[in-house]
C-alpha cells in the first residue's frame, strides 16, 4: 500500500486560504464563493442544492441548469402556493432551501466535507459579518429562474437580499425576500431576517413604519 500523500487540488487550497483569513470585504467573500463553485463543480459527486444556488448568485443573475429545476420544482406545489400566498409557514423541505438558516448549515456540511475551516459558520458575530457582505454583493442583482420546460404551477421565481442599513443598530441585519410569479393569480413574496428582529423593527425593515 503506498505512502505517498494525498495532494490536495490546488482550488481546494485556495479556498483553505481564504478561510483562514477574516473575510473582510466584498472581493474575499466574491472569491470564496466562487472557489466554492468550483469545488462543487469539479468534485464528485456532485450534489446541486442550497449551498451551490448561493455560490452561484454572486457570478450569475440567471440560473439555468438542470441541477436547479431539482432544487426549484419544491416551490410547484398547490400547497407551497397557498402557503406562500397566505403567509403561512412553507412545509420543511421548502424550509431547507429559502431561510438564511439553510444556507448556513449546508455551508457548513460543505466545509467539512471537504476539512476545511469552519470558522465562518460556527462563530456568531463571523457568520453575520459575512452574510452582511455577502448581501451587499448581491443586493443589486436578483437571481432569476424560469423553468424550461415551464412549471405546472409557478411561471418564475426570484430572490433578492437586502444589507439592512434601515435600523441604527451596532449590527444591522441582513434579509432576504422570495419572489414567485404563478402562472394564474398575482406574485407573492415571503422574506426572511437574520437576526431575527423584533416585530417592531421588522415592521420597520420592510415598510419603513
Amino acid at each position: 500500500m503506498s505512502d505517498v500523500p494525498v495532494i490536495e487540488p490546488i482550488y481546494i487550497r485556495k479556498l483553505r486560504s481564504s478561510l483562514n483569513e477574516t473575510l473582510m470585504d466584498e472581493y474575499r467573500v466574491l472569491y470564496v464563493m466562487a472557489q466554492s463553485r468550483k469545488v462543487l463543480e469539479l468534485e464528485k459527486p456532485y450534489r446541486p442544492g442550497c449551498m451551490y444556488l448561493y455560490c452561484c448568485w454572486p457570478l450569475h443573475v440567471e440560473l439555468s441548469k438542470k441541477g436547479t429545476r431539482d432544487l426549484m420544482d419544491v416551490f410547484d406545489t398547490p400547497e407551497t402556493v397557498g402557503d406562500f400566498q397566505q403567509q403561512r409557514e412553507p412545509d420543511s423541505r421548502l424550509n431547507e432551501l429559502i431561510s438564511f438558516s439553510a444556507f448556513r448549515r449546508d455551508f457548513k456540511v460543505f466545509l467539512l466535507d471537504y476539512s476545511l475551516p469552519t470558522d465562518v459558520v460556527d462563530d456568531d458575530e463571523r457568520w453575520h459579518d459575512f452574510l452582511f457582505l455577502y448581501s451587499d454583493l448581491v443586493v443589486e442583482s436578483p437571481l432569476c429562474y424560469s423553468p424550461t420546460p415551464p412549471f405546472k404551477h409557478i411561471k418564475n421565481i426570484e430572490v433578492q437580499t437586502f444589507a439592512a442599513d434601515r435600523l441604527q443598530d451596532d449590527r444591522p441585519p441582513a434579509a432576504i425576500l422570495w419572489r414567485i410569479t404563478p402562472l394564474v393569480g398575482k406574485p407573492y413574496c415571503r422574506a426572511y431576517g437574520y437576526p431575527d428582529l423584533s416585530e417592531e423593527n421588522e415592521r420597520h425593515f420592510w415598510i419603513g413604519e
